[in-house]
């Protein structure tokens, strides 16, 4: 597998510093090219201990409990707001979070706290900090397969996950589910992957597919989806080898094929255009067809054992192609 330097956007500039020794009372994670440091356990997330943190040069984010902040609003967006520093929202009655300047997360538990952190943590304001601080978040999983990176997009109910779920079986290794974190070198010429959650949502059709890896159901899931934690990236950050459009037309898709579809890969759309930094989010997704390849395939619905199997060869063979280029290039 191509292993990449460290991370390029404003992450790296911007990390702050493990303390030494860490305390027994702070819990340290990694997901998304960053080390997490909470004063609770964060079980979506990798544990990484500190050690290890150290040596991966990672930055460091720090999340702790506080009261919400006062500060001026830039603009309103839906249960939340921006301001100059970072954003604050509410999610439900559950909790309150103040991001500031993609280093911090300050969280207040609300009425309908349990004592965990809740799912939106690891997905929505994940995705919030991560393009504050310069990344590409996008509504992507992401699998590695043959040596390569595969990046699956389409819309919700595609079958990006039961994609995934038939290259694990297949042999592959989880990079992201769900909210997938694209970075690129300087120049623009290489696109590459932040390892992201360690466990992926499947139905339980699927799930039941991928024996000897730990599975429950995922907790307050409208979908009855299970979670899974398969074979993981050893890499935290990857190059991506080729972006699968599920429902676009199927086969290779040219670049102005591609770039229609673009626009709707970011997590949280209405988030992403109010942030600061959007018009270089869409300029680099507008970039990625001439660095990387694109393909559509149809979505994936049904769970039998002969379409994850042909869907785990469709994606192998893509990989393949992947590779070939990358050696031509």
């Amino acid at each position: 597998m191509p292993r990449s330097p460290p991370c390029w956007s404003r992450c790296a500039a911007s990390a702050s510093f493990l303390p030494d020794p860490v305390s027994r009372d702070v819990y340290l994670a990694e997901a998304f090219g960053i080390v997490w440091c909470a004063d609770l356990p964060l079980p979506g997330f990798a544990p990484i201990a500190p050690d290890c943190a150290r040596r991966t040069r990672l930055p460091v984010v720090r999340v702790e409990a506080g009261a919400p902040a006062e500060r001026p609003v830039l603009r309103q967006n839906r249960r939340g707001a921006i301001h100059a520093d970072g954003i604050s929202l509410w999610w439900q009655d559950i909790a309150h979070f103040d991001m500031w300047d993609g280093d911090r997360v300050i969280y207040t538990p609300g009425p309908g706290w349990t004592g965990t952190m809740p799912a939106a943590f690891y997905s929505t304001i994940a995705a919030l900090l991560l393009a504050w601080r310069g990344a590409v978040p996008l509504h992507a999983s992401a699998v590695v397969v043959g040596g390569a990176a595969v990046l699956i997009a389409g819309a919700a109910g595609a079958g990006k996950s039961t994609s995934v779920a038939a290259a694990l079986i297949a042999g592959g290794a989880l990079v992201s589910d769900d909210l997938s974190c694209l970075d690129f070198a300087p120049g623009n010429d290489a696109a590459y992957l932040k390892r992201g959650r360690p466990a992926i949502r499947l139905h339980p059709q699927s799930a039941a597919l991928l024996p000897g890896h730990p599975a429950m159901p995922a907790p307050g899931d409208p979908r009855g989806k299970w979670l899974v934690e398969p074979a993981f990236c050893p890499d935290a950050i990857v190059r991506l080898g080729g972006v699968i459009l599920l429902g676009a037309p199927e086969g290779p898709l040219a670049a102005i094929e591609a770039a229609a579809h673009i626009r709707g890969m970011l997590f949280r759309p209405r988030w992403m255009a109010a942030l600061p930094g959007q018009r270089a989010r869409l300029m680099a997704l507008l970039a990625l067809p001439g660095v990387v390849r694109f393909a559509g395939m149809a979505p994936l619905t049904a769970f039998d054992s002969e379409g994850l199997a042909a869907r785990a060869a469709a994606l192998a063979a893509f990989a393949a192609a992947a590779l070939a280029a990358f050696a031509q290039g």
